[in-house]
């Protein structure tokens, strides 16, 4: 009887064992996750960003108008933009849609085009763009909430030619 008893002891101490030492395991795993899901994530150029562009001529670097735009910089690395430059006639210019990654550190870059929906028919000297597409690429320096970025602007036909280039710089602050 006493080797009876033993046994069911002994079956009692391994199964508490092993129901603790399962409990110690998942209580592990757990303070683990909560501390990895409480831990501040690296600043990041995500967001939504309300930018100021200066237009520049690429040859001389003379500044000409500047203007606002809103980018969104979405997780796995599409981007949407909208625009308020005067230049485009109203409902000329679609919003942008493109995609940015990292390079280096605080270094990004970006491309994104919109589609221009009909030739512009401003007087001169406003620019004329042709129907097509224009094509932003830029190279973004992130610091924290702000961000500075030197572009270049290409617009093609519908033809795909490249009919006009231009340059600009950027200064963004996160929205929030």
């Amino acid at each position: 009887m006493t080797s009876g008893i033993s046994q069911r002891f002994t079956n009692l101490f391994r199964t508490a064992a092993l129901v603790l030492a399962g409990i110690l395991v998942l209580g592990a795993g757990s303070t683990a996750t909560a501390q990895t899901a409480n831990a501040v994530p690296a600043p990041t150029l995500q967001g939504t960003w309300r930018v100021q562009v200066t237009l520049h001529n690429c040859s001389t670097g003379q500044t000409g108008p500047t203007f606002n735009s809103m980018l969104s910089f979405n997780r796995g690395g599409t981007l949407i933009g909208s625009t308020s430059n005067p230049a485009f006639q109203t409902g000329q210019r679609t919003n942008d849609q493109g995609e940015w990654s990292r390079v280096s550190g605080t270094s990004y870059q970006a491309a994104s085009e919109a589609f221009i929906l009909f030739t512009s028919t401003n007087p001169p000297p406003a620019p004329v763009f042709p129907q097509g597409k224009q094509r932003i690429s830029q190279t973004i320096t992130f610091a924290g909430d702000t961000f500075t970025s030197v572009a270049s602007i290409q617009f093609y036909d519908v033809s795909g030619n490249l009919v006009l280039t231009g340059c600009a710089t950027a200064a963004a602050q996160r929205f929030n």
